[in-house]
């Protein structure tokens, strides 16, 4: 979820004040207050192959160091993912 969140957010122009003079205001937009992208079936297809593929990647290495509880740990998170690739 963090990687689709993070795919989903906007550059900030630089010209942005640092902070808002009343965070929490609600007549004041914050610096937050930026629409999000919108993502295709197909870019969450992508974001969960790359997610899948680290996770792989983590697998092999901890079974490599004989760690293999974390291993399964991991492997139960990218069954997961792959449900919804």
């Amino acid at each position: 979820m963090g990687a689709i969140s993070n795919a989903e957010s906007v550059p900030q122009p630089a010209d942005l004040p640092p902070q808002v003079i009343n965070p929490g205001d609600p007549v004041v937009a914050s610096r937050s207050d930026v629409p999000r992208a919108d993502l295709s079936p197909d870019d969450v297809a992508h974001i969960l192959t790359a997610e899948i593929s680290d996770l792989a990647a983590a697998i092999a290495e901890y079974e490599s160091h004989g760690l293999s509880e974390r291993a399964a740990g991991l492997r139960q998170e990218m069954h997961v993912l792959e449900r919804y690739r």
